[in-house]
């Protein structure tokens, strides 16, 4: 996965956080991903997309409308995760490496669709900002006891 070009949503006028807009040339499929597990975290970084779950087991079934997402740990086991939930990068940075952002992506081939939520590694975000018509940069901002990467404009 590379990235193609990147851009900003500023929410300008909202209490948003700003996220980066990023077109790359193929996502990983989900097969690509072997995932490490912590407590009831599940993380997984192919190529600098990165995709994880909240998931403890039976009882904790009710994510995703109870849908069965089959994956493969970094040892090799083939686990089937029903009904886990999503969880953003600010709570996976507090266990796992790389450190990730959540961004907005689509493929080159999409440009004519909307943009999907997605995750990319610290590194990959770099890269793609390189890209970007208006010099910007990413600061590190702390959120209810987490830390989450946010663009902010270069001002010269």
């Amino acid at each position: 996965m590379r990235p193609i070009s990147c851009s900003v949503e500023w929410y300008e006028g909202y209490a948003n956080d700003p996220v980066l807009q990023i077109v790359v040339d193929r996502i990983p499929n989900a097969e690509e991903f072997r995932y490490e597990r912590k407590d009831g975290l599940w993380f997984a970084e192919k190529d600098g997309y990165v995709r994880f779950f909240s998931w403890n087991g039976p009882g904790n079934e009710e994510g995703h409308c109870g849908r069965c997402y089959p994956i493969k740990t970094i040892e090799g086991e083939e686990v089937t995760l029903r009904g886990p939930w999503s969880s953003r990068s600010g709570v996976m940075n507090k266990y796992f490496n790389p450190q990730s952002l959540d961004i907005s992506v689509k493929t080159e081939d999409d440009v004519h669709t909307c943009w999907c939520a997605g995750h990319v590694t610290l590194l990959f975000a770099l890269e793609a900002i390189k890209l970007c018509e208006e010099p910007i940069e990413l600061v590190v901002k702390e959120s209810h006891g987490e830390y989450i990467f946010v663009p902010r404009k270069i001002i010269s």
